[in-house]
């Protein structure tokens, strides 16, 4: 990696067909092993940026590139699984007949022999805690549990980054904490979209504020999500925990993402 950059856009537009930029001229540095948030309004371009660090998605002018392809273009088929996407919508990931088989379905594509395909199965779904879900089919699975099992079938590929758009959206807060905590346990690079700025703060140690395609800034989370005016500006609200009580005006502040992640370094510039 060229100092420590991992992943990286550069001077990325994009636009869907017939319709005007979702992501305008935005360049992005992203290096670490911790987790970095993006956050912005509804069609601010998270879930589109996400897809364009995929490579699911490919720019109309600018490119992003990957460090283990020798900084060629980000390329699903020469780098298979090495940048894993979970979609907000877990079922769009789940299709076959039971939780294991979708878990094993991306390394049986990689072409692995039938023993490591089954150690990765294991492993992905000890690391994740559904081991005992391995023979469920996966509609009869909660919403926690199936984006669980999602992210299971993209742990079992060994990815070196995850991108994750919505993780804990409607989730309850229990199964919304430990989802928090799975992440916060994982050691690739993760790039986090959400409207939820207190999963954010407790998770993501830097935060990426997109406005109309383009990025506002960026920085340490605590730095950026304590400046209501910079997050208005963005069309965001601050963290409900700095907020205060609506009786009191006490805000509550509980330990910050290293307390969650453990020790690690994450970057990113523009």
């Amino acid at each position: 990696m060229v100092n420590g950059v991992l992943l990286e856009a550069r001077g990325v537009s994009f636009a869907y067909p017939g319709g005007p930029k979702v992501i305008d001229n935005l360049s992005l540095s992203l290096s670490g092993r911790q987790s970095i948030g993006v956050v912005g309004a509804n069609g601010a371009g998270k879930s589109t940026l996400l897809l364009l660090l995929a490579g699911a998605l490919k720019p109309n002018s600018g490119e992003i590139v990957f460090a283990e392809a020798g900084r060629a273009p980000v390329n699903p088929a020469t780098t298979p699984g090495r940048i894993g996407l979970a979609f907000q919508n877990p079922d769009d990931q789940l299709f076959l007949p039971s939780v294991s088989e979708d878990v094993a379905f991306g390394p049986r594509n990689q072409g692995l022999a039938a023993t490591e395909v089954q150690e990765r199965v294991t492993t992905a779904l000890e690391e994740t805690g559904i081991g005992h879900l391995a023979r469920r089919p996966p509609f009869q699975l909660s919403g926690g549990e199936k984006r669980t099992a999602a992210l299971a079938s993209i742990l079992s590929l060994q990815p070196a980054v995850l991108l994750l758009d919505e993780p804990t959206a409607s989730l309850d807060p229990l199964a919304r904490r430990r989802a928090m905590r799975l992440l916060a346990s994982l050691e690739p690079l993760k790039i986090i979209t959400s409207h939820d700025l207190d999963m954010i703060w407790d998770t993501c140690q830097q935060v990426v504020v997109l406005k109309q395609g383009r990025i506002l800034t960026t920085g340490a989370t605590q730095d950026i999500f304590t400046q209501p005016e910079l997050l208005g500006e963005a069309g965001l609200e601050p963290p409900l925990r700095l907020q205060g009580c609506p009786r009191c005006g006490v805000a509550y502040s509980p330990p910050f993402a290293a307390d969650l992640a453990g020790e690690g370094v994450a970057a990113v510039s523009v």
